[in-house]
């Protein structure tokens, strides 16, 4: 049994793929206009690759995060050094200038 009624009216296939290709223009048109807001550049939507161009300040920060990872994160020599004035007696702590910075990160951070 074939119920028929108004939802059973659908557009021929051809008018669907054009409303379809209307959304995507409107989409890659949306993407071109905000790549180009961002500096990201692209080859169109049906494009087979893309292409993105780096700020000077992206490649910046990129450098500067490389010498970061190369940095370690102990000074090995400070390390050294300290240990060895441990070891003989000559390591001085100024109990009255941590005591001061005590007071002020209570005073400061309650």
């Amino acid at each position: 049994m074939k119920i028929t009624g108004p939802s059973d009216s659908t557009p021929p296939k051809k008018e669907r793929v054009s409303e379809t290709n209307k959304v995507a223009d409107k989409k890659a048109a949306s993407t071109a206009s905000l790549n180009k807001d961002s500096g990201v550049t692209t080859q169109g939507a049906a494009a087979a690759s893309e292409k993105i161009a780096v700020s000077d300040v992206g490649k910046e920060i990129a450098k500067i995060q490389g010498q970061l990872k190369k940095t370690p994160d102990v000074r090995a020599d400070k390390v050294k050094s300290i240990k060895s004035q441990i070891n003989d007696g000559s390591y001085y702590v100024n109990s009255d200038k941590i005591a001061s910075k005590i007071m002020e990160d209570i005073v400061k951070n309650g």
